[in-house]
């Protein structure tokens, strides 16, 4: 009885050292099947008093056993174009009229209306459950812009000239077209809920494959001015799109070393929803339309709306960087520089004159719908935690 009462101690002590000891980081002390096992004790570990708290893991990447709270915050800085954008057409060096025609086509330097780089966010948060290192994850994305140019002659367009500006909307006067402007704000917002399922392929090497639902809101309110020689022409685009729909895709993280790592994600979206646009020309001069009117005209006032499948895609490359921590009451922390391409099919679609004629007694009529696609391109910075 007095030996059995001198080894309690000693028991205890080997039933407690699993409780307080050092971890094993992922890839030490299992083989390479046994990389997706969980030790039973490695969560209760975090929460113990030890002294080896918030050290590093010797790989400085997330175990894959890891089952918890992931969130992140990111910086966006992009820059959007689009292919319907387009509103006059410039003068260049083989640009002449020929005088034996009075409706002459468009001449000239094709330009667009310009966005310029601006910030946006996103945003995330997710669990990782322990069950098969399945994560559900949700984010949202907000992202707004906006621009102007302009473009001038000195002179304004007559038969017998090479200095002039041709119109690719309406234009009231139909003639001596002597400055285009153009202003214009885009906005963004999408916001996705995914289940991801991790494969680990090496240690160094990991696959997430992801499924789920998606929607959101994007908007544009495209203007054009035409200054002309006895009134100016006023043009107003306005376009929405809301829907929802499914998105999928792949990412993967190749870990080269001290924390480093390359990643790479592609995603692809269907997102049916209602398109709305509304077009309105108008003029500041009475009687611009010829039919000796008191008031201002206006030339146009149309409207569409229909339902919508908008394809979209999105290609992500960057590095970045992760420091995992044993027996902490955090797990990892995370940064990343990535460049992000993103491709809105078709999203744009804007009514035109396709003539630009210069004859004054032309009346051009909105028989084109131009339709584009729309590209979000630019940097990203995130910043990460797991828990």
């Amino acid at each position: 009885m007095k030996k059995m009462w001198l080894l309690s101690p000693f028991i205890l002590s080997m039933l407690a050292s699993p409780l307080c000891g050092e971890d094993v980081s992922a890839g030490e002390g299992m083989e390479k099947g046994e990389l997706t096992q969980r030790p039973l004790f490695m969560q209760s570990q975090k929460k113990q008093p030890c002294t080896s708290c918030c050290s590093p893991a010797l790989n400085y990447r997330l175990a894959p056993d890891f089952y918890g709270y992931n969130t992140f915050v990111e910086y966006l800085i992009w820059q959007t174009q689009e292919q319907g954008s387009h509103f006059v057409a410039k003068p260049n060096s083989s640009s002449s009229i020929n005088t034996t025609f009075n409706k002459t086509q468009l001449l000239g330097d094709i330009k667009s209306a310009s966005l310029g780089w601006a910030s946006g966010v996103r945003v995330g948060f997710g669990y990782t459950f322990e069950r098969d290192a399945f994560q559900l994850l949700g984010q949202y994305t907000w992202y707004s812009t906006s621009g102007s140019n302009s473009f001038s002659v000195s002179s304004p367009i007559s038969a017998s000239t090479t200095t002039f500006l041709m119109p690719t909307f309406t234009d009231i006067e139909g003639a001596g077209l002597l400055n285009a402007a153009s202003n214009t704000e885009f906005s963004y917002q999408m916001a996705d809920l995914l289940l991801a399922r991790r494969f680990i392929v090496k240690d160094q090497i990991q696959l997430n494959f992801s499924l789920g639902a998606t929607g959101g809101f994007i908007k544009e309110d495209f203007h054009v001015t035409y200054e002309n020689q006895t009134e100016n022409t006023y043009i107003a685009n306005d376009w929405g799109f809301g829907g929802g729909g499914l998105r999928t895709g792949i990412d993967g993280n190749w870990h080269m070393g001290y924390g480093f790592g390359f990643f790479g994600k592609f995603s692809f979206a269907a997102i049916l929803g209602n398109y709305g646009n509304s077009n309105r020309i108008t003029a500041d001069a009475p009687g611009a339309d010829g039919t000796g009117s008191t008031s201002s005209p206006i030339v146009s006032d149309t409207q569409y709306s229909g339902i919508f499948l908008l394809p979209t895609t999105q290609i992500a490359l960057g590095f970045d960087w992760t420091r995992s921590f044993k027996n902490c009451w955090i797990s990892a922390v995370k940064a990343s520089v990535t460049g992000e391409f993103n491709n809105l099919s078709n999203l744009q679609q804007v009514f035109k004159d396709p003539s630009g004629v210069t004859s004054q007694t032309y009346y051009g009529k909105l028989l084109v719908r131009d339709v584009g696609s729309v590209y979000m391109y630019g940097a990203n910075v995130r910043l990460g935690a797991d828990f």
